[in-house]
């Protein structure tokens, strides 16, 4: 199967990367007429799954590259980053506002296969070719536009792959980055409170001891506060190396606005139409997580409830990297 798998997978989109039996495959499923309406990419494909008419099929990790080949290299609009709990969802659900317009936002997929960077690949390494080839692939399968015709579409990835931009930034040299970031005391409060999945070690500790720049035997003796501190500190020192870059641009949470969304889709290259800017208007009302909430801001309220570990860990680990990256944010 070559010409004719790839055929067959016209009407299907990649949504994840596994390894059953320790052979690394990729799971496609249905998708021809989908709209991603929902904050996160993996919330589509729960209901999507509740379709039976709508299945899935597993392949080896070639044919993602096979089924780049074969379609037109769409180049995304604008890629987003983030460290966690900082507004990323908010920008999001600004571009998912605009017209004709796609939003892949944390597609297990992608930050899967980015994660390989992590454990399985030196900078520079063929390896590290392979899997920016693999994850350049997975990007450009959700271009497809299908029946629901899309003028653009915008990538969000996990905070985790933020610590492998320069090397994405290789594989996408001239589209635009944008980079998102919080007081780490709000966001360590906030992850406390729901832990996302990069916060549970137990889930795959190589992966973790990466995040963090720790061996893995030692995550056991490592606290929740510590653990998040730390990747914030090495989140903010990614976020350093490529603040001067002309096609990076960077938020604190703290900007965001009506006014500087407007300004991050012109760094897009969009310019919203009056329509456009009362749909963006109308979603900052609401949860950006979730739409049936409406928004209350939560700053104050996540310093107030800071622990003294919290606030220990933050001030060893992950306060001075925020603080030069804010002070460089808020002078342009």
């Amino acid at each position: 199967m070559r010409a004719r798998e790839v055929n067959e997978l016209s009407s299907y989109f990649p949504i994840d990367a596994v390894i059953p039996d320790g052979k690394p495959q990729i799971e496609w499923l249905s998708m021809p007429d989908v709209e991603f309406s929902e904050p996160f990419f993996h919330q589509t494909v729960e209901r999507v799954r509740q379709d039976n008419a709508h299945d899935s099929v597993f392949t080896d990790l070639d044919t993602l590259l096979l089924v780049a080949k074969v379609r037109p290299a769409v180049q995304p609009a604008g890629m987003i980053f983030h460290t966690s709990r900082c507004g990323s969802t908010l920008v999001a659900n600004a571009c998912r506002a605009l017209d004709a317009t796609r939003v892949i936002a944390e597609a297990p997929v992608i930050d899967k296969l980015v994660s390989r960077l992590f454990t399985d690949a030196e900078s520079g390494s063929t390896k590290e070719l392979l899997y920016l080839s693999l994850v350049r692939a997975a990007v450009q399968s959700f271009a497809r536009h299908g029946s629901n015709a899309v003028d653009r579409y915008f990538v969000k990835f996990a905070p985790t792959s933020i610590l492998h931009i320069k090397s994405l930034r290789r594989a996408w040299p001239n589209v635009p980055f944008l980079i998102l970031f919080r007081d780490p005391i709000e966001v360590t409060v906030s992850n406390l409170r729901t832990r996302p999945e990069w916060m549970i070690p137990d889930s795959n500790p190589g992966v973790a001891a990466a995040i963090i720049g720790a061996d893995v035997e030692r995550l056991q003796s490592i606290t929740d506060e510590e653990f998040c501190a730390r990747a914030l500190g090495r989140y903010y020192v990614a976020a350093e190396s490529v603040v001067d870059e002309r096609t990076t641009r960077l938020f604190d949470y703290n900007q965001l606005s009506l006014q500087t969304l407007t300004q991050i889709l012109e760094f897009f290259g969009v310019t919203p139409s009056a329509q456009e800017l009362v749909r963006i208007e109308r979603s900052l009302l609401s949860h950006a997580k979730d739409p049936s909430r409406s928004f209350r801001p939560d700053s104050a309220d996540k310093k107030a409830a800071a622990s003294g570990q919290v606030i220990e860990a933050v001030e060893k680990w992950a306060l001075a990297p925020y603080q030069r990256l804010a002070r460089q944010t808020h002078r342009k």
